[in-house]
């Protein structure tokens, strides 16, 4: 299926071996890791990280739940699966497939409605609801939602994310307890606001690594140097929010978690498809690196945690966006490689005269590519 920018193999948990090394070692094996290559030419995995995952699902036995998702990020070079966060871009397909197979609660959806599947991510305990357009039959095939980085247009898929804060680390909003934290670059010291929303995200200002916010996928790619910068600075943060003890460890231990992400004041750019974005159609640009590489648009869970980090003023996100802690309904367009995306967060007021962020969304498009058997040599790798 695919799912907003990404693209993943659905499989029933009910399938797999119970045993998770053994169920490990099969999924890597259909999805053709490890590929020293990278391309994951023996299965069916894409050779990057946004086309190499797998979401394992089963209908779900929790009261208020239509679905138990649990998603894993397949490297594409050596076995390994992380299951350390979510997909958000997935999700959205997470959803279609629980509504395709009449697992969303049974009430009849007339053509035109939206119908809510209530899904339970495994990996970071979170409730997300997503409602999904209804047609005669079933799901809505077709729409008018143009979603930048996909190349054609679907019905639109209104993600909700409940209470996303604390989602990796289990430490709250801000897992070191700061706005920002200084983090070695190299020698040097450089600003990082450090936010668990969605997923463990780390953003650090564009102009700090000699770069402005809106560049392309290649134009970083072809800077190997920056991307180790970053890698060093992601591996820093994820021992800051606990997620290993010792940055040397993130490479192995958490590849697909923390992301890190560069982020800029809105600027005139064009896009990597060659449409010209103009600075007042957005607030704040983003680029943002997945295993290691910079994403084609934005993960779903990464725009989570950037919409919460936009509603503290003292973020690095806040301070682009005039982001405030009031009560209400936040608003944020994102500038991303393909195009824009609108998100909106839910802060409700506290005791203490701060905001609590009770939920924030995105919208995307999903949709079945393909419906069938997946065949692996039989007695090989244990199975």
């Amino acid at each position: 299926m695919r799912g907003g920018t990404s693209k993943g193999l659905f499989v029933l948990a009910q399938d797999l071996p119970s045993d998770n090394a053994a169920r490990d070692r099969l999924l890597l094996r259909m999805m053709g890791s490890p590929d020293p290559s990278g391309r994951q030419l023996d299965g069916i995995g894409g050779g990057r990280s946004s086309t190499s995952k797998v979401a394992i699902l089963s209908r779900s036995t929790r009261p208020g739940f239509d679905v138990d998702y649990l998603f894993g990020q397949v490297a594409t070079d050596c076995a390994l699966i992380d299951y350390s966060g979510n997909c958000g871009n997935l999700t959205a397909a997470v959803a279609l497939f629980a509504a395709e197979r009449g697992w969303t609660a049974p009430h009849q959806a007339a053509a035109g409605a939206l119908r809510s599947t209530r899904i339970w991510q495994a990996n970071t305990a979170q409730r997300i609801e997503v409602d999904v357009p209804w047609g005669l039959n079933g799901p809505a095939e077709v729409g008018s939602f143009a979603e930048p980085g996909v190349s054609f247009a679907g019905p639109e898929l209104h993600l909700r994310f409940f209470r996303p804060a604390g989602a990796g680390c289990g430490r709250g909003l801000l897992p070191t307890g700061q706005v920002k934290e200084l983090l070695d670059d190299g020698g040097r010291r450089v600003s990082a606001t450090l936010v668990d929303a969605g997923n463990p995200m780390v953003f650090v200002r564009a102009h700090d690594f000699g770069c402005r916010g809106t560049e392309t996928p290649q134009q970083l790619a072809a800077s190997p140097g920056l991307l180790a910068r970053l890698a060093w600075i992601r591996a820093q943060a994820a021992a800051r929010m606990g997620l290993v003890e010792h940055p040397e460890e993130a490479d192995h231990t958490c590849p697909a978690t923390p992301k890190v992400a560069l982020v800029g004041p809105a600027a005139d750019y064009r896009t990597s498809s060659g449409v010209e974005i103009r600075a007042d159609q957005y607030d704040v640009c983003a680029r943002v690196l997945s295993m290691g590489q910079p994403h084609g648009a934005f993960t779903g869970t990464g725009a989570i945690a950037l919409v919460a980090a936009a509603t503290l003023p003292d973020s690095l996100v806040g301070e682009l966006s005039s982001g405030s802690s009031l009560t209400g309904t936040f608003r944020l367009r994102l500038g991303h490689p393909a195009g824009t995306m609108e998100l909106t967060a839910e802060v409700a007021a506290t005791a203490d005269q701060g905001g609590e962020l009770n939920c924030a969304g995105f919208s995307r498009t999903a949709r079945v590519l393909m419906d069938g058997w997946l065949v692996p040599p039989v007695g090989a790798h244990g199975f």
